[in-house]
């Protein structure tokens, strides 16, 4: 009988997910050199204080943010082009 695998924390399912994403292979990486101002730059800063002491770096958390918003900010651009065109 097989041994059913530990459950992992919401933390190590994350942590997983994000190294997962990261270890595969692409035509490349990209860096982001970027400035928030007013309300961006507030919610960064919470964002970054919500994530102290989970070991996150800035690239994990915008991976995340890029994972959960990805479909809803294509979809949104999607309709933005199709508003613009004739």
């Amino acid at each position: 009988m097989k041994r059913p695998l530990p459950k992992l924390t919401a933390h190590e399912r994350l942590r997983k997910k994000l190294d997962r994403v990261q270890d595969t292979s692409a035509p490349g990486s990209i860096t982001l050199r970027i400035r928030l101002t007013g309300a961006l730059a507030d919610a960064w800063r919470s964002l970054r204080d919500a994530a102290e002491g989970l070991d996150l770096s800035d690239s994990d958390l915008l991976g995340k943010l890029l994972l959960t918003a990805v479909k809803s900010v294509r979809r949104a651009l999607r309709l933005m082009q199709q508003e613009g065109q004739p």
